[in-house]
């Protein structure tokens, strides 16, 4: 799946999952253009597609930074790069998630394919270069797909379990006959 793809599914999924996705609504291009000036990146085609649609969300408590605030978080790409940057992230790194173990997850915006998508590496505050960062994904489509299927998949399986205790167990369902023949289904 290319990167617009992956984006074209994470906005399918943020409709399909409303009821515990929250998403900002989508942003222009001037907005768009804005934050790269203000970060002085070229941000991928992927990303701002995603921003065009939703400009940053959560789902099941995942946190995807956008150009403009979450409602759950109030983070945003701008606000969060420069905060990184001022304790030692390199310039060409563009914080896109907080949720990341001991870090954060950066577009690589200094290693560009020939569609102008970037990688998504895995930052923190020990590494002075972005050849340091370890990579989390090819191009930001792959990495909030994953992000957001784990999150989904999370999301499901809590409501499954769910679902089960409050389901009667199998004794429960079984239905006794008036011969007091023990029957399961309908009889």
């Amino acid at each position: 799946m290319n990167p617009i793809e992956a984006v074209h599914r994470v906005s399918s999924l943020l409709r399909r999952y409303s009821g515990f996705a929250h998403a900002t609504e989508g942003c222009d291009d001037r907005a768009i253009s804005r934050t790269e000036s203000r970060l002085n990146v070229r941000l991928p085609p992927s990303f701002r597609m995603l921003m065009r649609s939703a400009a940053g969300f959560d789902i099941a408590g995942r946190e995807f930074l956008g150009i403009s605030g979450t409602e759950a978080g109030r983070f945003d790409v701008v606000s969060e790069t420069e905060f990184a940057r001022s304790i030692g992230m390199p310039g060409s790194l563009v914080v896109v998630s907080l949720d990341e173990p001991e870090g954060m997850a950066a577009l690589c915006t200094s290693v560009v394919d020939s569609s102008g998508e970037c990688p998504v590496v895995h930052w923190n505050p020990t590494m002075e270069t972005a050849a340091e960062a370890a990579p989390l994904a090819t191009d930001y489509g792959a990495y909030v797909l994953s992000g957001v299927l784990e999150a989904v998949g999370y999301w499901d399986a809590r409501e499954s379990a769910t679902r089960d205790d409050r389901a009667p167990d199998s004794d429960t369902r079984r239905r006794v006959r008036g011969d007091g023949d023990v029957r399961s289904g309908a009889g």
